[in-house]
């Protein structure tokens, strides 16, 4: 693991590049503006993607990624937060990588429901359920059920 400025190196914030084959995952270990469960969830799918060898790692790799020249762009990067990563990107990016990203054409042309809750609604882990390895067939009634399931406790009791 090495450290540039505040930035801690890691390949995907997951993987030490100094290894010469990833027997170490640090999972978990990240901040965002976004919940840290589904992005652990992710790196944990990714991890477990790699060690099985069906997802690529090679220390050729190891560069600079999107997230972190956007993190380096439009967030102050300290001491306290040397793992910051942007929520949507970095999820999109392991779901990539692991190939669960859903594919928004292939929903808008055969689930326009879905399309617009997947584009146009809060970006969940049941998004990346839809299709891939892991593949949940109660992904979509999760997505179109998440707001009923997030205002129920709200709701006064019946009399």
């Amino acid at each position: 693991m090495y450290k540039s400025g505040h930035r801690v190196g890691l390949y995907k914030h997951v993987f030490p590049p100094v290894l010469e084959h990833p027997s170490l995952a640090i999972v978990g270990f990240i901040h965002s503006d976004g919940a840290i469960m589904p992005q652990a969830e992710m790196q944990a799918r990714f991890v477990t993607r790699v060690f099985k060898g069906e997802a690529s790692f090679s220390r050729d790799h190891c560069t600079t990624s999107l997230n972190d020249i956007i993190i380096c762009r439009f967030f102050v990067v300290s001491r306290l937060t040397p793992l910051q990563v942007d929520f949507v990107e970095y999820m999109d990016d392991l779901a990539k990588d692991i190939n669960v990203r859903p594919s928004l054409l292939w929903l808008f042309l055969t689930d326009f429901p879905l399309f617009r809750r997947v584009f146009w609604g809060p970006v969940t882990a049941y998004q990346y359920r839809l299709m891939g390895p892991g593949k949940w067939d109660g992904a979509r009634r999760a997505i179109f059920t998440q707001f009923d399931r997030m205002y129920q406790p709200l709701r006064a009791r019946q009399v």
